[in-house]
């Protein structure tokens, strides 16, 4: 095992149990399927990419692939494009993982689900153990500090590579806030030291890419300082229609991407965007707070999450008054 930062070691002992019963499935299969949440972001992605190079790397004889969906924005860019299976892949004996999902109902590819063995790897709340084995820590801020923890308590591991260390990166940032976050702590820093020990241009690799912005940004942005409201007890939040994101050239999945600039708002307690999804007809939510829990209003509204970071929806545009009063209750 390589030697490292004792931090990494010593938070990662008492999840061996766990990380020994993974290993152990990664060493018996030989084909292996990994597939983060639907709708991926930089932590799901980055989890998954990051995983599945490292394993690569250890084991350059298994045949590895990551599936699920695309990233309507930095697949081809920060992370590389999905590969696609047919039916016929499934047929044969592997191993399948889900990184970063809750639930499996969210997975973005479910035959990953027919594997003969399932391993779920999540920092969110289990609300749905639906693997052989799941290795599910809260307490760290992303998926991709739960893989690192992993892989580096692993004895047959040596050292990130660089485009493995850029994925993980990505994924730890991004669910931090670039560390900003509730649950960042110092093994997470502990964790981007390491990462960042490969030689990665933080700035050229990762950042460059993970925060480019466009005019259809500039755009977005413009329309939110005009339209978004912020009640008297303090939630704030937007919604955009299905029309305005057409005018504004703005991918649906992005519409919520700005959602954080209220976080340093004064007497901001709750924030959110809403917008409106019309291929599945319904209105998508994400939710936001300072330090008050709200993944229970997120539960109530068929959704769910972190403490202070969760998703739901709503499917009418009229329920969004009371969705608003149920936030307000809570502060």
């Amino acid at each position: 095992m390589k030697k490292t930062n004792p931090l990494l070691i010593d938070t990662g002992a008492p999840w061996l149990p766990i990380y020994k019963e993974i290993y152990s499935l990664i060493e018996d299969y030989e084909r292996i399927f990994i597939v983060a949440h639907t709708k991926p972001d930089y932590d799901a992605l980055g989890s998954a990419f990051g995983l599945a190079k490292t394993l690569e790397d250890i084991f350059p004889n298994k045949e590895i692939v990551v599936g699920g969906e695309d990233h309507y924005f930095y697949s081809g860019k920060l992370y590389p494009k999905i590969e696609t299976k047919n039916n016929e892949w499934f047929s044969e004996k592997f191993l399948g993982i889900a990184v970063d999902c809750a639930n499996s109902d969210r997975l973005g590819d479910k035959r990953v689900l027919k594997g003969d063995k399932v391993i779920k790897i999540d920092h969110h709340p289990p609300v749905e153990q639906y693997g052989d084995v799941n290795l599910v820590i809260e307490n760290m801020i992303s998926c991709a500090e739960v893989i690192v923890s992993l892989l580096i308590n692993y004895e047959k591991f040596e050292q990130f590579t660089k485009d493995a260390a850029i994925f993980l990166f990505s994924g730890v940032a991004g669910d931090s806030g670039r560390f900003k976050y509730a649950n960042t702590s110092a093994h997470t820093f502990a964790v981007a030291a390491e990462l960042l020990s490969t030689g990665v241009d933080l700035s050229k690799d990762i950042y460059e890419k993970m925060y480019v912005q466009t005019i259809g940004d500039l755009k977005l942005v413009s329309y939110i300082l005009n339209n978004f409201i912020i009640t008297p007890k303090g939630v704030a939040y937007y919604v955009i229609h299905d029309e305005e994101l057409v005018k504004l050239g703005v991918d649906p999945n992005h519409a919520k991407s700005k959602v954080n600039m209220f976080n340093d708002l004064e007497n901001v307690h709750i924030w959110f965007s809403v917008n409106e999804d019309k291929e599945d007809g319904i209105w998508r939510i994400s939710l936001r707070s300072k330090h008050i829990p709200i993944n229970g209003v997120a539960a109530k509204y068929g959704g769910g999450g972190h403490d202070r970071a969760s998703g739901c929806q709503i499917n009418k545009l009229s329920e969004l008054e009371q969705f608003v009063q149920d936030l307000e209750v809570l502060i």
